[in-house]
């Protein structure tokens, strides 16, 4: 996997802030893509990731959006269409990885029926 080259090529890595988002977000960036790095609110995260891809000598910017609806998803879509045509001349997305999941945990006696749907929307929607 090594030679894999991705020059020219865009990505959208969900949840790329931290853990397996952020390892294929670097990877994919240093294989010659422009990497769109989703994170829900954490902007340090995201900052992380950028960064790690800049020493690297790779592309890619952050963007902003907590998944989990219809309309989240949608506006996510929007923006992101801007900043690669704004960016890379066109609004194609290549390659996208979902890899947002629960990024909250909790004892079961401690689960709320909000933090219940937060997962379910992270999870399946």
């Amino acid at each position: 996997m090594d030679d894999l080259r991705l020059d020219g090529k865009t990505a959208l890595v969900t949840g790329a802030g931290r853990g397996l988002g952020q390892a294929i977000a670097v990877r994919l960036a240093a294989a010659g893509a422009l990497v769109a790095v989703n994170y829900p609110s954490l902007e340090e995260s995201a900052a992380e990731t950028l960064g790690l891809i800049a020493v690297r000598g790779g592309e890619a910017f952050g963007i902003e959006a907590r998944l989990g609806t219809a309309a989240a998803a949608s506006d996510l879509a929007a923006r992101l269409v801007d900043e690669l045509t704004r960016r890379a001349g066109s609004g194609k997305l290549d390659i996208l990885v979902n890899t947002i999941g629960g990024t909250d945990y909790a004892p079961i006696l401690n689960v709320t029926e909000d933090f219940f749907d937060s997962t379910i929307a992270n999870n399946i929607k």
